[in-house]
């Protein structure tokens, strides 16, 4: 119905920095200023895909990819058909932080855990680096999953985004109740800081 198609347009639940919110089975971001309704999958970091739909604008965007870039790639080819296509200008990278205290970086230095795998945050200087560890299954498989760490710079408090693009943020780290960093929401998953 046309009930039901609004409402799943429409944010009931929020996610933090990541999305503009969830509808009814669909993830709702904005980039470009062109406000999205979107789904995207993921099998073993190797077959990717992205729905992408821009209803007031009568456009609409599919990604497939069958390679380990093919999660990047995803988001750079939407990024053009919304530039080339919507006529709308390049985004801009999000600003890092600036005034943070370098010694403030320790605290979200850690491991996070999901149950079926673990995000390591590690510290190297003044940078941040985020690497997954898959628990169970064949070696080659946990290697596909893995991939090397990634830098990540932080863009608000307790915001970040992959250092390499900084094009939107990528996970949203939480607080407990006495304002020490207890768990990190990274790719829509959270995961419970167990050490650090």
């Amino acid at each position: 119905s046309d009930a039901s198609r609004i409402a799943m347009q429409h944010a009931s639940v929020s996610v933090g920095s990541i999305l503009s919110g969830v509808g009814v089975s669909w993830l709702l971001e904005e980039r470009h200023g062109v406000p999205l309704v979107t789904h995207s999958g993921n099998i073993s970091n190797l077959q990717i895909s992205l729905l992408a739909l821009a209803p007031a604008q009568d456009f609409a965007c599919v990604v497939l990819s069958n390679s380990r870039g093919g999660n990047a790639l995803t988001y750079r080819m939407l990024d053009w058909a919304i530039e080339h296509h919507l006529g709308k200008g390049a985004p801009a990278p999000l600003p890092p932080l600036d005034d943070l205290d370098p010694s403030a970086l320790d605290e979200y230095v850690g491991t996070y855990d999901s149950g079926q795998w673990s995000l390591q945050v590690t510290r190297e200087g003044e940078r941040l680096f985020s690497g997954m560890r898959v628990r169970e299954g064949p070696e080659e498989h946990r290697e596909l999953l893995e991939g090397p760490p990634v830098e990540v710079a932080l863009v608000a408090p307790d915001v970040d985004a992959v250092a390499s693009s900084m094009l939107e943020t990528a996970g949203d780290f939480g607080r407990d109740e006495d304002g020490k960093i207890a768990w990190l929401r990274w790719g829509l998953r959270i995961s419970i800081k167990v050490a650090g």
